[in-house]
């Protein structure tokens, strides 16, 4: 594990500057997501938080009826998951886990059907960390399981003050956090072998980022393993 990513991160979550820092409420992309599978018949089954933060997708899916293994890095967020789903009575659904996205997941093979990634992928840096992803979760999700992913579009209205020509990773400078800004056309690529696509949204939307507002760009994608 990254010890000066988990240092980064400690702090952006007691400084609550980005979204997702602060928010209780569920992503409406995986109230989305969860409104979409439903669909298509599926009503619970076990489900993956990848990168779950402050633990609210989490949260929701186990309300919504789903078994729930919650990974994130940061140690203090996970005790906090952990007594938050004591304390809404949903410890026997909710799983919290310390871990790396980019360590083996502690999960069995072919035992996932819906796996979430809110702004969790793009944090991937380097080749090797984002096959190395891709390579877990394509083992722990079952065949026809499904995948939901959102990410920030080169077009962001905050990001993209950072990028640099010829590249699409920056770095946030109020935070020091890494990421790689995507295009459609990237994420297609990234996963189109494993993965089918079966929904897409460009998302533009305003929300704070840092105590000021800003116009955003979120591609969100919706796939099913091949």
């Amino acid at each position: 594990m990254d010890d000066n990513a988990v240092g980064l991160w400690s702090r952006e979550y007691s400084n609550k500057g980005l979204p997702s820092s602060f928010r209780d409420l569920p992503s409406e992309a995986v109230k989305y997501f969860v409104d979409f599978i439903r669909k298509l018949g599926v009503g619970g089954g076990t489900a993956v938080d990848i990168g779950c933060g402050t633990g609210r997708n989490s949260l929701y899916l186990a309300r919504c009826g789903f078994d729930v293994y919650s990974i994130d890095m940061v140690p203090e967020m996970v005790d906090k998951l952990r007594r938050k789903s004591e304390e809404q009575k949903l410890s026997g659904r909710l799983h919290p886990m310390c871990a790396s996205v980019t360590d083996r997941w502690q999960l069995g093979d072919g035992i996932v059907d819906m796996a979430v990634d809110t702004f969790c992928y793009t944090h991937q840096m380097t080749g090797r960390d984002k096959d190395f992803y891709r390579e877990e979760l394509g083992r722990v999700m079952r065949r026809g399981g499904f995948y939901l992913l959102t990410l920030p579009g080169v077009d962001d209205g905050y990001y993209k003050m950072f990028l640099k020509p010829q590249s699409k990773a920056i770095v946030d400078p109020v935070n020091s956090i890494p990421m790689i800004l995507y295009e459609k056309e990237d994420v297609e690529a990234e996963f189109g072998g494993a993965f089918e696509l079966l929904d897409y949204m460009h998302k533009p939307h305003r929300n704070m980022m840092h105590g000021k507002e800003y116009d955003r760009s979120t591609h969100q994608f919706i796939f099913r393993k091949r």
